[in-house]
């Protein structure tokens, strides 16, 4: 079980889509700093629905970022506990 830290926008970078190629069902992946675009991102917003998916609330604040109702949104709390459920955190920039 692994957790993917997704930092870069898809609009601008192949984190995401890379991501993707590798993540297992049980994984989960938490969308941060600019990688929260991909909540509005239309290729990707479908393909996050078939894992469970994460955004950071700041950095959807931030960005002014409405979320659609398939990604969770948490705060660092949440963060910190979140990685201590999965056996390794991957990050993708």
């Amino acid at each position: 079980m692994n957790l993917h830290l997704v930092f870069s926008s898809p609009y601008k970078h192949s984190a995401l889509q890379d991501c993707l190629k590798v993540v297992q069902k049980s994984d989960a992946i938490l969308l941060i700093e600019d990688g929260v675009f991909a909540v509005s991102h239309p290729e990707y917003s479908d393909k996050l629905n078939c894992h469970p998916c994460y955004a950071l609330e700041s950095d959807l604040e931030s960005r002014g970022i409405n979320t659609p109702n398939s990604v969770a949104v948490i705060n660092y709390d949440d963060f910190v506990e979140l990685t201590l459920q999965f056996d390794k955190t991957i990050s993708w920039r």
